[in-house]
């Protein structure tokens, strides 16, 4: 299936701890480049303090963001 851009931006949801990130333009399903784990994934709770965080794909078009030290998460970044 071509796809015409990267995955873009959907929709965020805040839940149990963690903030799934829904994308559009995923093609055949997000992919990690080398199979291996997420990345260079950022997160920060009210206090705007950022960490580094646990990511994992779930499903075709979602990646759930985490940290144990963040609870309840308010922002995810990446590669910033």
């Amino acid at each position: 299936l071509a796809v015409w851009s990267g995955p873009l931006f959907k929709a965020s949801q805040t839940k149990d701890g963690a903030i799934r990130i829904t994308f559009d333009q995923v093609g055949d399903g997000l992919k990690a480049r080398d199979g291996g784990p997420l990345k260079r994934f950022e997160i920060a709770g009210e206090d705007k303090v950022w960490h580094w965080a646990d990511a994992k794909i779930d499903g075709k078009d979602s990646v759930i963001v985490s940290c144990a030290g963040v609870n309840p998460p308010a922002a995810v970044r990446y590669a910033w």
